[in-house]
Formats: structure tokens, sequence, C-alpha cells
């Protein structure tokens, strides 16, 4: 199972290491097959789809990637997916949506609402308008299992299916963590909405059911890192 990827926040979009990864991940994949590892798993990203392609369905939405990220991880589902066509093992390509977990870098966008909450800090909420998909660390993980023990297709999405704005995201964060809702202040710069979520269509959607809605999820995230 391969996750490995550029994930530093600023310049991942952007930025060359991105086809460094892809090489790399396309050399693994050739391994796998030299060394006959039954089944292959590499993390793509709902990027691929573009930057607001509405519902997402990995059996029938076009990819048009808009960033080096996103078409590196594109082209590298490609080549190996070639690679894979004549042989008898088992390759999955999973485009997981908006994850969130324990060790995120706090200036993502769940870690750091959390954060500012627990600390008192203000928070201005640049952009209320997105609708995401968010799904817990635990989840991915169970899907993952889910694809392992099942026959399933090559292109998977993992995700909810439930869009949600960030704002509603941040109220969801201010009851968990027990600050009142007006505490957020929503800045004045206007954003133009991404909407990015896996359509009930989708093929993990119809086969398999996450454990948390967003409130279960987070809950589960603010309890643990309270404890801790």
């Amino acid at each position: 199972i391969n996750t490995i990827w550029n994930t530093e926040l600023k310049s991942y979009a952007h930025s060359s290491l991105n086809l460094d990864y892809a090489l790399t991940t396309v050399k693994l994949a050739e391994i796998c097959i030299q060394n006959r590892v039954k089944h292959f798993i590499s993390f793509g990203s709902s990027a691929e789809y573009g930057e607001s392609p509405g519902a997402c369905d990995a059996e029938q939405t076009v990819c048009k990637p808009e960033s080096i990220y996103a078409q590196s991880k594109f082209d590298t589902y490609l080549r190996i997916s070639g690679l894979y066509k004549s042989t008898q093992l088992r390759f999955t390509w999973v485009r997981v949506f908006q994850p969130y977990g324990f060790y995120q870098d706090v200036s993502r966008f769940i870690p750091h609402v959390i954060e500012c909450f627990r600390t008192g800090q203000e928070l201005v909420l640049e952009d209320a308008n997105s609708q995401l998909d968010w799904i817990a660390s635990i989840d991915i993980s169970r899907g993952i299992e889910f694809i392992i023990e099942n026959d399933t297709p090559e292109v998977l999405d993992i995700g909810t299916s439930v869009p949600l704005y960030n704002s509603e995201v941040v109220n969801v964060i201010a009851r968990k963590v027990g600050v009142p809702i007006r505490r957020h202040q929503v800045s004045d710069v206007a954003t133009q909405s991404r909407i990015r979520f896996v359509s009930n269509s989708s093929f993990l959607i119809r086969n398999w059911t996450p454990q948390f809605n967003l409130e279960q999820g987070i809950e589960w995230l603010v309890s643990n890192v309270q404890k801790n």
C-alpha cells in the first residue's frame, strides 16, 4: 500500500517534486510486478477531477487535472494501469477526498480550526462557501480493508458522498470543542465555491458505509486531541 507523496501545504500543488514522486511510484509498481506482489494499492487524489468538478464518480467522471500535483497523480495512474494490463496481478488506484485525522499539519483546515478554538485565537474564515467531502482517516483505513478483501474496480473514490460547506465544518468543530459559534469571524474575502464530493453512484458508496459522519468524526478527533 503506497501512500507517499509530496504534501507540503504551501507548495505541493505546483512543486516540481511531484514529478519525482510520480517516477518513484511507477518504479515501485514495476518492482511489485517483478516480484509478483499480488495486490498493489496506491493513493491518488480527488484533485485529479479538477478544481470544481461537482459530483464525482471514478466510473464515469472525466479527469481534468489543473495543477502539477493533480496531473502527476493522473499520469502516474495511467502509466501504472498500462503496466498491469499485461499481468494477472491486481492494481488499485484510490482517489481520496478530504481526509482529516491525527498528526495532520496544524496549518490544514480542520487542525487549524481546532487549534484556534482550543487556544482562544480568532479564526478568520476566508472561504466559507466551498463544499467538500470530509472523511476521517480511520474510515479511509476501513475502506482500504474493504478493497483488499473484495473484488473492486481498478479505480475507486474514498469519501462519504456528503458535501459540506466550510462554514458548516467550523460550526461542528465549535460545538465539539465547546466554544460559542459566533467566536469565529467570516472575512469579506470573496472566493469561488469549489464543489468536490463523491457521488452516490460510486462503487464504494454502493457497497460500503463509512463509520463516521462529520459530527461523529470531529467528536472522535477532538476527544483524542484533548486527552493528549
